[in-house]
């Protein structure tokens, strides 16, 4: 049994960057549990992809290559543009066009997906997401933006 280098040295970039996202918010204030500050939710998410990190680290250790095969350019490509696409919409659109059409973008990603799965999946994620954040948190998000005229 060897050392599987692609898996050892994705561990080693999900360490760094979750060091350097602790490092760079340490400036930060963090506030409280009840009063959270800028500072608070980055260095837990940081910490959580360290650990991440460290598992796939050790998991490396203990497993040898293997063999990469063939990338989904489409996969990557839509997944990588949700977001994207989500913060350049959201005030246009709102949050339910932005939503629904970052999460058909990222739905679609995937080549097993169906056009009827893709949809149920949006418009679930959609009315979910405007229950909790709009009705739940009270997040100030219009629900439908500047461009669409009704």
């Amino acid at each position: 049994m060897g050392i599987n280098l692609k898996d050892t040295a994705a561990g080693l970039i999900f360490c760094s960057i979750g060091a350097w996202f602790i490092y760079e918010g340490a400036a930060l204030d963090r506030g409280t549990a009840d009063r959270m500050g800028p500072g608070f939710f980055p260095p837990v998410l940081a910490a959580i992809l360290i650990v991440l990190g460290l598992i796939i680290i050790i998991l490396g250790q203990r497993s040898s290559d293997r063999a990469v095969g063939q990338v989904s350019w489409r996969g990557l490509f839509l997944t990588l543009a949700a977001p994207v696409i989500f913060g350049a919409t959201v005030q246009g659109l709102g949050l339910i066009g932005s939503l629904s059409l970052t999460t058909f973008c990222a739905a679609m990603a995937s080549r097993r997906m169906t056009l009827l799965n893709a949809l149920v999946i949006t418009a679930g994620l959609v009315v979910f997401s405007v229950l909790l954040f709009v009705y739940g948190i009270g997040l100030p998000l219009p629900l439908v933006g500047s461009w669409i005229r009704i």
